[in-house]
């Protein structure tokens, strides 16, 4: 997975190159069209954001090999100089293949490593990512002198095929061992507080979850503890409770008057009720 991630971004390095090349040597252009071709480029990365939000909870090693193979084919074509027109559709499908194929291999690292030990995988993956950058930069002059700038293009989209080759099974079987929290992600998307959340940290979030048995006639929380684990169910909920959380914040976060939230009550607060039936939550420390 890393070795995909280094391979990806050894075709971003190129990229800043090969838009100059693009408008100037093929297309004749300008240099200021090395700044439209970009643009076209960041057009198709906003567009395949809305489609990324389809890989939450969905095994993801045919999806990354699939947008790699997207990136790899359109950067191959613009080598057969399809004019203006076919040069921008082209990057356009560039820049949503990289996309893809960024946010699912790092949802499938991040769901396959260890939540101690993902600071320091990512940290990796920085430091391994300016390398590529650097790699993809010194590749495309080399490419160009050898063969101009038809093998530059040629040369760069071999890059992701060749590593896709090289890791495709290792990519399919740590696809097939890492846990999909489909259940979690459901039940963090229903509460207004995670449901923004982006597709990849919710996944990390759901993931964090552990399940909790509660039987009939537990309490689940009560006002005044300091700490408690997020749990929800059919019959009831609760959130992380601390002392000194202020009554309107609370009003505001569940709809419960103020009178409810800080003047005595002939009911108990809803934090403090006890289910009628035993039933199985999930719980988590981190909220």
């Amino acid at each position: 997975m890393l070795a995909l991630l280094t391979a990806e971004a050894a075709v971003v390095g190129a990229l800043d190159l090969l838009f100059v090349i693009l408008a100037v040597s093929v297309l004749g252009r300008s240099q200021a069209w090395a700044g439209y071709l970009n643009s076209a480029y960041g057009l198709g990365a906003v567009l395949a954001a809305t489609v990324s939000a389809l890989l939450v909870g969905r095994r993801l090693g045919a999806p990354i090999l699939a947008a790699a193979l997207l990136l790899s084919g359109a950067l191959a074509a613009l080598a057969a100089g399809l004019g203006l027109a076919g040069t921008v559709a082209l990057l356009t499908v560039v820049g949503a293949g990289r996309a893809l194929l960024d946010v699912a291999s790092r949802t499938l690292l991040q769901r396959s490593v260890p939540a101690q030990m993902i600071g320091r995988v990512f940290g990796v993956l920085e430091g391994l990512t300016m390398v590529g950058l650097a790699l993809g930069a010194l590749l495309v002059p080399a490419l160009v002198f050898l063969g101009g700038s038809r093998l530059a293009l040629l040369g760069v989209a071999a890059v992701l095929p060749l590593a896709a080759v090289a890791g495709g099974r290792a990519l399919f079987a740590l696809d097939a061992g890492a846990p999909v929290p489909v259940v979690q992600i459901a039940l963090l998307r229903s509460l207004p507080l995670f449901a923004e959340l982006p597709a990849p940290a919710i996944e990390g979030l759901a993931a964090a979850l552990s399940p909790c048995e509660v039987p009939s006639g537990t309490v689940l929380i009560r006002q005044g503890d300091r700490e408690m684990p997020t749990t929800r169910s059919r019959r009831a909920s609760s959130t992380p409770w601390q002392t000194g959380i202020s009554c309107g914040a609370a009003a505001a976060a569940r709809g419960w008057g103020r009178s409810r939230c800080c003047a005595p009550s002939r009911a108990p607060p809803p934090w403090s009720r006890a289910p009628t039936r035993p039933y199985t939550s999930s719980a988590g420390s981190a909220s």
